[in-house]
């Protein structure tokens, strides 16, 4: 760990040139702390960056602390520093509150409600059919836990999800549209993972390589409008923008099928990466910017857990769909080869595709390929209404300071640089 120079400058006028770079005595142990700092005249510091200690577990509190200007004839007291770490290290104020209230039984209703709705979606229609006394329990008992967890929000004195921010223009907006950038976020990388390695034959290593055009578009997206938010002050327009992008980044890979152009599908998740980098983070920064300071938490981790939700719901709904449109193709397939689709077992999803005859894994893998095309459609029609609630959000202006900058000044003109306290984008 080095002092910079224009730091170490202080030092030089109360202390020796040969007491101005230290190491540590003998190299510590692994377990054991540096206590003891010596002069070292005759070695020379690397960049002549001033103090140079060993990156183990060395006591660096003391000089920590001393850096500042106004503390540096303390930096290094003399030829030998010794001191502990529980003594000089870092001081930071410990705020206590205890009056808080966790929300258990909130948090435990959200839970299980939501598990309950997930787990049905995931075995309707393969292990009980659509209209059975197990869709009956298991969606019924979903939506009456989550009924009667709105009723405990309501009345918690510290609700996990504040259901008055929730009931806000912006905030719920920013919720629908999150959905869909959480299955975007979720859902393609897990289904587009499956459909290179089944539909495509690609090892594990490959498939997720074949995925980076995706990646490089949310991290090229976000960086350009993240810079372009913070020096406008402006972010309902990127948040428009990437979800059109993101729709269509699904609706191209909508058209895909086991033989598609890996130029095609590049292209595709390109564009739904951009659509992700657009919005993810923007629409938390609505939501922070549309609510008091002492909201922004609370604001901030609601958006969140509904866009966590998006992605979880979006993986359980598009798995069984792609399950059940996979099971069908492979079901003609076989048919068509004269094989009984039943003589496996009838469940495609315990094949192991790597021993099957040349001809019928060649019907798997394309059953693969060609079905992740729909889901993919159906995740378009989702994105929609993700345009549709970015069109609708509310203008707001990154505020400059602590006061929230009311509905009415949002569209003023902002000089460039206003919007400096973003963050994360």
């Amino acid at each position: 760990m080095c002092a910079p120079r224009s730091r170490l400058a202080a030092v030089s006028k109360s202390h020796p040139p040969h007491v101005r770079c230290g190491t540590v005595d003998r190299a510590p142990r692994w377990n054991e702390p540096a206590t003891s700092v010596r002069s070292t005249p005759s070695e020379p510091c690397p960049r002549q960056a001033g103090l140079c200690l060993p990156s183990s577990r060395t006591d660096i509190g003391r000089i920590l602390n001393s850096l500042h200007p106004s503390q540096a004839k303390d930096a290094i007291p003399g030829d030998e520093i010794e001191s502990s770490s529980r003594e000089q290290g870092l001081k930071l104020p410990v705020v206590r509150r205890p009056d808080v209230r966790i929300d258990y039984a909130g948090a435990t209703l959200i839970a299980a409600g939501v598990s309950t709705l997930l787990i049905w979606v995931t075995f309707v229609g393969a292990n009980f059919a659509w209209l059975s006394w197990q869709t009956a329990a298991m969606a019924g008992g979903g939506v009456l836990l989550l009924a009667v967890a709105v009723w405990v929000e309501s009345r918690a004195a510290e609700p996990i999800v504040p259901l008055d921010i929730v009931a806000r223009r912006n905030t719920a907006l920013a919720i629908v549209a999150s959905l869909a950038v959480g299955m975007a976020m979720f859902g393609g990388a897990v289904f587009l993972g499956q459909y290179f390695q089944i539909g495509r034959g690609y090892s594990p290593t490959k498939a997720g390589l074949l995925t980076f055009p995706m990646m490089l578009g949310v991290f090229g997206a976000s960086t350009v409008a993240g810079r372009l938010a913070t020096k406008t002050g402006k972010v309902k327009p990127y948040i428009l923008v990437g979800t059109v992008v993101l729709t269509a980044g699904f609706g191209m890979l909508a058209a895909i099928d086991h033989e598609t152009s890996l130029v095609y599908l590049g292209a595709g998740m390109f564009l739904i990466g951009a659509g992700v980098g657009m919005t993810m983070q923007n629409l938390v920064l609505v939501v922070q910017n549309s609510v008091h300071l002492n909201e922004i938490g609370a604001a901030s981790g609601t958006v969140t857990f509904f866009r966590s939700l998006g992605g979880t719901v979006g993986v359980s709904v598009l798995g069984a769909i792609l399950a059940n449109r996979v099971a069908g193709k492979i079901t003609d397939g076989l048919r068509r080869l004269g094989v009984d689709p039943t003589a496996g077992g009838g469940d495609a999803g315990n094949l192991d595709i790597a021993a099957l005859p040349a001809p019928v894994r060649e019907i798997v893998r394309a059953a693969y390929g060609d079905a992740t095309g729909h889901i993919f459609l159906v995740s378009a029609a989702i994105a929609v209404v993700g345009i549709i609630a970015a069109a609708l959000l509310k203008p707001v202006t990154l505020r400059d300071s602590l006061e929230l900058v009311e509905p009415a000044e949002a569209d003023a003109p902002v000089p460039a640089g206003k919007g400096a306290q973003l963050s994360g984008s």
